[in-house]
């Protein structure tokens, strides 16, 4: 079985800190191959000790956003993305008969497959491959066409959306165009908002809420630069009169879904699944 260690990974995997990267060997897996793994290192922890595991990826990869002016994640956003990450655990091995979420160790078999694919599309728009797998794994769990919700493809990406990007919405379900439209609009968003912590993490909470809405609810943290501490407060304590129902129902859980999918798209191995990290798989030849 091989690993991979690609050079254009050299950022993400600061984020990793697996000890597979320690190993010897750095050349390429293939899509079909899966690490061996065994039971969850993850579910065996106590909660300091999962909190602990969570603030450790989760400030790695507000680093990633920013490595000038890094997002910071308080121990409110620590919560609040460990509420999330005990969801993911407990569906390892066992469907979710609430969620109607399928056991994980399905939802990594298609991982496995389609990662290849969405790292290739990302490196190419040079967008972390992370926030690629981290989407895919959020917005239809690796389903190439979920039939469900207003968008569509693996990215559940809006008509209009593809429209702005120069896709038509029927060829959203090839994995290949749905992940490089999405890896634009992402790099668009980060553009569009600015390079610091707080602004990539606006970004990409604008791929759920929409990128007006987004500048109009949040407006004082992008004049005030928040390093994050804020952004979490406010995704805790939600005031009802500031904002609207859609973000009260949906929109305020997308960033800590958004980073708990993150840390299992990274660390599959802690939690009993079998994969490497996911932006660890070489992109297909062409």
């Amino acid at each position: 079985m091989k690993k991979l260690i690609p050079s254009v990974m050299l950022t993400s995997l600061l984020f990793l800190a697996m000890p597979i990267l320690a190993q010897s060997n750095t050349s390429a897996p293939k899509a079909s191959e899966a690490a061996t793994s065994g039971a969850s290192q993850y579910l065996k922890m106590n909660d300091q000790a999962r909190a602990s595991f969570i603030s450790n990826y989760a400030g790695n990869l507000g680093w990633m956003l920013s490595p000038e002016k890094p997002l910071v994640v308080s121990a409110e956003g620590v919560q609040l993305i460990k509420k999330w990450v005990d969801v993911y655990a407990v569906r390892v091995g066992a469907a979710d008969p609430k969620s109607g979420g399928e056991d994980l160790n399905k939802v990594f078999e298609r991982a496995v497959q389609y990662a290849p694919i969405i790292n290739g599309e990302f490196e190419k728009e040079k967008v972390l491959e992370t926030l690629g797998n981290a989407v895919a794994l959020l917005e239809s769990e690796f389903q190439p066409c979920p039939a469900k919700g207003k968008g569509k493809g693996m990215f559940a990406i809006l008509p209009a959306s593809a429209t702005s990007l120069g896709v038509k919405a029927d060829a959203l379900c090839d994995v290949e165009k749905g992940a490089n439209a999405a890896a634009r609009f992402i790099k668009a968003r980060m553009a569009e908002f600015g390079k610091d912590g707080i602004s990539a993490a606006l970004a990409m909470l604008a791929y759920n809420r929409g990128t007006a809405n987004v500048k109009r609810d949040f407006a004082e943290l992008i004049k005030e630069h928040d390093s994050g501490g804020e952004l979490w407060a406010i995704l805790a304590k939600p005031d009802a009169k500031k904002f609207d129902k859609a973000f009260l129902d949906e929109g305020v859980h997308y960033l800590p879904r958004f980073f708990a999918a993150a840390i299992l798209a990274e660390s599959p191995e802690t939690f009993g699944l079998k994969a490497y990290p996911l932006s660890t798989y070489a992109p297909p030849k062409k």
